[in-house]
């Protein structure tokens, strides 16, 4: 599986809006009736913000504080506090300044930038609030790139009437701040997203079947011989899927786990050519577990030759949703002789679980003291299931 290619959105300027620069304009007449006046001078009736209508959202409105995930491919996790009133003067009668506590992160693979401007908290009646031309609040969140390494945290300031009940206020954001269409969604009566443990490794069925005559070896046992001793063979021992905890890094998907495994590759009879491709990791399911070709921080293997007679030990690691590693069952490790081959020569499982043969379904080696049977049953028929070598009964062929 290829990382996904870092990209790089352009940076969008911080622009404030037309209605903003007229709150706090001190040669513009509107600023004239907001800025400090006599103690005689009544307080402005304010009914809400004042700034254009808010961009439109049709999604589900998410509870404050729970991540949305955003991008066109969900790449970009973000969240925001509850707006709150602050003491910071908003050098207007009548308006108070309120704030948010963002914060951005990257949650697959690549480059973003996040502006202040994405944020916008709307009053009941759909309008913007418009925000102050210059923040006194602490750690305003400037225009900033992230990453899979580095994340951003940060306060945006809004313009709202001094006795505002914020719990009527919401919070929209979009990736674009000249848009008209938010991408989420933030209230006091929202609701935070259900975390589903995942039970499988990816979407992707995989295209993996075994050559006919194969069995599955446990991992940790006896290496598995593939090839001929006398022209030139490989013995492959698999140890169990180990779970790792991933750091960030530009080398995988920051919403994944890792599952990590260690093969010992043995050349018998000439040099044995090995790489990180001829290797592939299946759930109970018949996916794919994901890795990157350019190899997973841990790994060591991409391209090796191993003398003949000797034997070498690689790390190699694959992909879970993250938080699920540990629960995923039924998993099988397939090698394959030659890399851009979807027919596998041998097959390593937990001996104590019972993953399904990848299809089609292997024809079982006869057993060295016994014939092999005249005429195969019938599917569905009563006949037992033909016996291996090791006498343990072979699975059925699946339908």
């Amino acid at each position: 599986m290829r990382p996904a290619p870092r990209r790089v959105l352009p940076v969008i300027a911080a622009v404030s809006l037309a209605t903003a620069l007229s709150a706090c304009s001190s040669d513009d007449s509107a600023s004239d009736s907001r800025s400090d006046a006599p103690s005689s001078s009544a307080r402005p009736t304010l009914t809400g913000c004042d700034g254009p209508a808010a961009p439109k959202f049709t999604g589900t409105t998410q509870a404050y504080d729970s991540v949305a995930k955003v991008d066109q491919d969900e790449s970009v996790g973000v969240q925001t506090s509850e707006p709150t009133l602050t003491k910071v003067s908003s050098g207007a009668r009548g308006w108070a300044v309120a704030q948010l506590k963002v914060h951005a992160s990257v949650l697959t693979n690549g480059v973003f930038a996040v502006s202040p401007d994405s944020f916008v908290l709307v009053d009941p009646q759909g309008k913007q609030c418009t925000r102050p031309r210059t923040s006194a609040l602490p750690s305003p969140l400037a225009v900033s790139e992230i990453d899979e390494r580095k994340s951003v945290t940060g306060t945006v300031g809004f313009l709202v009437p001094d006795d505002a009940d914020l719990s009527e206020y919401s919070v929209v954001y979009v990736g674009d701040p000249s848009s008209r269409t938010a991408a989420a969604k933030w209230s006091s009566e929202g609701t935070a997203p259900k975390s589903v443990s995942a039970t499988t490794c990816s979407n992707k069925p995989s295209p993996m079947g075994l050559e006919d005559g194969v069995e599955r070896t446990s991992f940790g046992g006896e290496r598995d011989t593939i090839g001929d001793p006398r022209t030139g063979a490989v013995r492959v021992a698999v140890s169990h899927p180990r779970p790792k905890t991933l750091e960030p890094s530009d080398r995988h998907p920051n919403n994944v786990d890792g599952l990590e495994v260690t093969v010992k590759v043995e050349a018998v009879g000439s040099v044995a050519f090995v790489e990180r491709n001829m290797f592939q990791m299946v759930d109970g399911k018949n996916n794919l577990c994901g890795y990157s070709q350019l190899g997973t921080e841990g790994e060591n293997l991409s391209s090796d030759l191993v003398p003949a007679g000797q034997t070498r030990t690689y790390t190699l690691i694959f992909w879970a949703p993250k938080g699920s590693a540990s629960d995923l069952k039924d998993l099988q490790v397939i090698y394959r002789s030659r890399a851009t081959s979807n027919t596998g020569d041998a097959a390593f499982y937990n001996k104590n679980e019972n993953p399904p043969y990848p299809k089609p379904a292997p024809k079982p080696r006869p057993s060295g003291s016994s014939s092999a049977p005249s005429s195969s049953a019938p599917s569905g028929s009563s006949s037992p299931a033909p016996s291996t070598g090791s006498g343990t009964p072979a699975p059925s062929p699946s339908s």
